[in-house]
């Protein structure tokens, strides 16, 4: 008997709040971060606030002592890690970390977190197209060096969406280039293993069924094509019975209809929500509907048969301008966004989506009562019995040299 893939085939999915194990250094609550994960770490970048705020205190930060830092009332130029095993945030805080930190995008490069476009407050008074690197070896912020003819640049901008091909090429596509003009709808790439002398940003022109511009949506990959979800204009939000495709060998957009959900039909049209992906399953959940209607769903579309399910689980809250990142074993973890008409939530939520292998569910048990298993030496972790492909989820990042963008 082969059980299906995603849990709640089986049993009803638990979102619940993941409670820290230490309140001495929080992140406060936010909109418009960044998330993603590698299955040890959970990394928060940027974000946004209104209200004036000190992110934390610093007592506890090893990684950078003697920190200053100042209140800020509005883009929170951090980065946090939060570490699973240990359920313990902590800051950290180095030269040359992006200032564009509101509305960016970042994704998971091997041992490297991207970061690209992004804005500081006011929204579209100054935005970026440059992109960034932070080693997760040692935590050390730089400069990716691009080149190119200024026109094949993306647009210095907000709200964009990228995607990493066959762990080499980078796509970027839309964003919005100022509060007064529609968002764009240009697709850019370039190729990260190139040597900077050939990394240059691509300006691609397809043919097809190309996308209005949009704002704040959500692009995956699988089988070498682009797929394209939510998002829209400032007024209005792109549905989900269709999706955009692009075709990377073909350079074509096409548009393909999607199936609803025998019960629940499509989900409604939305941005600012969270996507993630494993293979041909893309997870959605929450988000705003026009009219400023925050929602609280979860859903499955399986990109094999274009087919939508809506998870027999919701949200404790409607929430939106939130973040969400899919560790290997399956679980999804949400982190900020706004709940009710303006609070920025610091709440972690989590949620089991795809069936974990039982050395997972057994290490998950473990540290829900031993939280402080990462101050162990690997000696007396190794004589407790840990296996060694657990091991390396309770080391911290080392602060050492930069670690170059190919390595």
């Amino acid at each position: 008997m082969v059980l299906p893939e995603v849990c709640d085939v089986i049993f009803s999915p638990v979102v619940e709040e993941v409670l820290p194990s230490s309140t001495e250094s929080l992140p406060v609550g936010r909109s418009g971060h960044c998330c993603c994960t590698d299955g040890s770490y959970l990394y928060v970048y940027g974000g946004y606030n209104p209200e004036p705020h000190t992110s934390l205190h610093l007592e506890e930060n090893n990684l950078h002592p003697g920190l200053i830092v100042i209140p800020n009332r509005e883009v929170l130029i951090e980065l946090w890690i939060f570490h699973i095993a240990s359920r313990r945030w902590t800051l950290v805080q180095r030269p040359l970390i992006p200032e564009a930190a509101a509305s960016s995008c970042m994704v998971r490069f091997g041992r490297h977190l991207l970061v690209f476009g992004g804005s500081v407050f006011a929204y579209g008074g100054m935005m970026s197209n440059s992109l960034h690197v932070c080693s997760l070896h040692d935590m050390t912020w730089s400069v990716v060096d691009c080149g190119g003819a200024y026109t094949d640049y993306p647009p210095k901008a907000y709200g964009q969406s990228v995607t990493v091909v066959q762990n080499e090429m980078l796509y970027v596509f839309g964003g919005s280039v100022n509060l007064y003009m529609a968002p764009v709808s240009d697709l850019h790439r370039i190729n990260l293993r190139s040597n900077r002398h050939q990394r240059n940003w691509e300006r691609l022109n397809p043919g097809g069924e190309v996308p209005r511009g949009r704002y704040k949506h959500e692009m995956v990959e699988y089988d070498n094509r682009l797929y394209l979800f939510g998002g829209g204009q400032f007024s209005n939000a792109e549905g989900l019975d269709c999706v955009h495709v692009y075709c990377i060998d073909h350079n074509y957009w096409a548009l393909e209809e999607t199936m609803p959900d025998e019960n629940n039909g499509f989900p409604k049209s939305r941005k600012y929500f969270g996507c993630a992906q494993r293979d041909n399953i893309v997870i959605i959940c929450g988000g705003e509907h026009p009219k400023s209607e925050a929602l609280d769903d979860l859903w499955t579309l399986d990109l094999n048969q274009l087919q939508w399910r809506r998870l027999n689980c919701s949200l404790p809250k409607p929430i939106y301008f939130h973040r969400v990142a899919l560790t290997p074993s399956g679980k999804l973890y949400i982190y900020g966004g706004i709940v009710g008409d303006s609070e920025r939530t610091s709440k972690l939520l989590s949620v089991q989506i795809f069936f974990p292998k039982l050395s997972e569910l057994s290490w998950e048990r473990l540290t829900e009562h031993f939280h402080s298993l990462h101050q162990r030496t690997r000696s007396e972790l190794q004589m407790l019995g840990i296996p060694p492909s657990f091991l390396h989820r309770l080391e911290r990042p080392k602060l050492g040299s930069l670690v170059e963008l190919r390595q």
